[in-house]
This record gives structure tokens, C-alpha cells and sequence, in this order.
């Protein structure tokens, strides 16, 4: 599609061309453009379009006659090359005067082939150079280029700085291009990488100053005190027993003597117990052994201990 878009712009005469002379043709030139233009209108005859359409642009570049204009866009025309056709026709009509015979001919068929082709309305104030598809557009710029349907890329000069824009047309509609000075480059801001923030290490929790034998010790003389409490209440009934079977000063002594023995006894299991218990609960590190995890429970005159791991 680049190479179509660049064909037609630089055969048509309109957007890529070579700039009109402005001083006065030469008798030389007004010879050498009327051999065009009679070349030009033989070839038409004939109908070789191509061959006339670039005699009459031979001719408009030696003597600028908006009549050679017309007669290059209608033989593109006739030739099938639409978009030459519209830009032809649209310079002819920029060029031509406004009492010109041939000017509502050539807006008849360029609005017949705006329908057809692409259009651009290019912008690019200040631009000292513009390019479509690659080739330089005539200076300044038309106010609509015509083109192919399809993509298009555009690049404009603006000093030692480059704009580059891609655009799509489509048939019948126009695309608004604005070309504009790029701006400048900024410097990267550069990077603060702040020091990692380093927490100061968790104080140590606490250690309870007892280890878990204390309360295994407590718990095992718990044990025993109780049983020796059991014990001595078995004893002590016995004796109430004997007691009643034998009314004596002496079995009455004996048996007030082994029931203080079971009372101490009891008072000394439910203390060990006690301590036991609160030893467990706020002086023994149970957390002294990785991966142990030890409940206690403490009730009247018992201590239980559950251990895991």
C-alpha cells in the first residue's frame, strides 16, 4: 500500500511536486509546453491516459496554465488513477481563476471522487518539511491531501527535531492529522534507594525461674501423702470399730491418736498439693523444651498434669 500511496503522490502534480517557477516563462519554455500540450491531447486520442496525463504536467511545470492542470487530473481519471485524479483537480481548482470555464466541471469530479479515496487534513504549523509515506508534500500543504484507503505514516521536520505519526483513512471521510514539535526528552530522576530498616531484636520473653521437675517432685509427694492419708483413714476406722466393740479409756486414746495422724496427713496433702499447683501455674517454665506443651489442673487434694509432644 506505501508503494501505491507514494506512486500516486508523486505522479499526481499536486502534493509531491516540483515547485512552479516564479519568474516569467521563457520563449523556450511557452515552445516546449505547447509541444506537451499537443503531445499531450494526441496521446488522448489515442487513449494512452498515462502518457497524456504526465505531458500536460510536463507542461504546467514549464508555463503554469491551470488548463494543463485539467487536463492531467481527468486523463488520471480516465486512466483509473483516482487519487491523481482528486489532487489534480484540487489544484486545479486552487490555481485556476474563479470565472475559469472548467471550474465547476473539476468540483463535480472531485466531489464524485472524494466518495472514493482517502482524505488527510494535514497540520503542521512550523514544520519545515512534511512527508507522507516517504515523500516530501509541496509546501505549504493543501488543505486536504487525497490518498488510498488504508495506513498511512506521516513525518514532519521541525528544526533538528522529528515527528512521526501514523494514521488509516478510509473511503469518503477525512482524517484529522496535527503534526507538533516533540517534546524534550527529560532526564530520568534518579533513584534513592533508602537503607533497609533493621527492627532491633524482640526482647526475650521472661523466663519463670522453676523447671517442670519441681511440680513432678510435688505432684509424686502429693501422691504419697495422699495414699498415706487413705491409709491412715482405714487405719483409723478400724480403730473406731475396736472403739465401739470395747468401750476403753485406751482403744478411746488410740483412736483420737490415729485420727490426728489422718488430719495431719490431710493437711499435709492438700498443702503439698497447693504449692504444688501454684508452683505450676506462676513460677515453672513450661515452655523451657522446645516442642513440650504441658497443662495442669489442680482440684481438692489432687494435682493433674497432661504433658505433650
Amino acid at each position: 500500500m506505501r508503494a501505491i500511496a507514494s506512486t500516486a503522490l508523486l505522479a499526481c502534480g499536486i502534493v509531491v511536486a516540483a515547485p512552479v517557477s516564479a519568474a516569467d516563462p521563457t520563449a523556450a519554455d511557452k515552445a516546449a509546453a505547447t509541444s506537451d500540450v499537443h503531445k499531450a491531447t494526441a496521446a488522448m486520442n489515442s487513449k494512452r491516459f498515462r502518457a497524456a496525463a504526465e505531458l500536460f504536467e510536463s507542461a504546467f511545470r514549464r508555463v503554469p496554465d491551470p488548463k494543463s492542470l485539467f487536463g492531467a487530473a481527468s486523463c488520471w481519471q480516465k486512466n483509473g488513477d483516482l487519487v491523481r485524479a482528486a489532487n489534480g483537480y484540487a489544484r486545479y481548482l486552487k490555481e485556476a481563476p474563479e470565472k475559469a470555464t472548467s471550474r465547476d466541471k473539476a468540483k463535480k469530479e472531485l466531489d464524485a471522487l472524494s466518495a472514493k479515496v482517502g482524505q488527510l487534513a494535514i497540520k503542521a504549523e512550523g514544520a519545515s518539511q512534511v512527508s507522507l509515506d516517504g515523500e516530501a508534500l509541496a509546501l505549504p500543504l493543501a488543505a486536504i491531501v487525497y490518498v488510498s484507503a488504508g495506513a498511512h505514516e506521516l513525518e514532519a521536520r521541525f528544526g533538528d527535531k522529528t515527528a512521526v505519526l501514523s494514521t488509516t483513512t478510509a473511503l469518503g471521510t477525512v482524517s484529522n492529522v496535527v503534526l507538533v514539535v516533540p517534546p524534550e526528552a527529560k532526564a530520568p530522576a534518579p533513584v534513592v534507594i533508602a537503607p533497609a530498616r533493621v527492627d532491633p531484636p524482640a526482647p526475650e520473653p521472661r523466663r519463670k525461674p522453676l523447671p517442670p521437675l519441681v511440680v513432678y517432685v510435688g505432684a509424686g509427694a502429693a501422691v504419697v501423702a495422699g495414699g498415706l492419708t487413705v491409709l491412715s483413714a482405714l487405719d483409723t476406722t478400724n480403730q473406731k470399730e475396736t472403739f465401739d466393740a470395747a468401750r476403753s479409756q485406751e482403744n478411746l486414746d488410740a483412736g483420737k491418736d490415729k485420727q490426728l495422724r489422718t488430719n495431719i496427713l490431710l493437711a499435709v496433702t492438700g498443702g503439698i498439693t497447693v504449692l504444688t499447683g501454684v508452683a505450676a501455674i506462676f513460677l515453672v517454665d513450661w515452655k523451657g523444651r522446645a516442642g513440650e506443651n504441658v497443662k495442669v489442673g489442680a482440684g481438692p487434694g489432687s494435682l493433674v498434669l497432661r504433658s505433650t509432644f
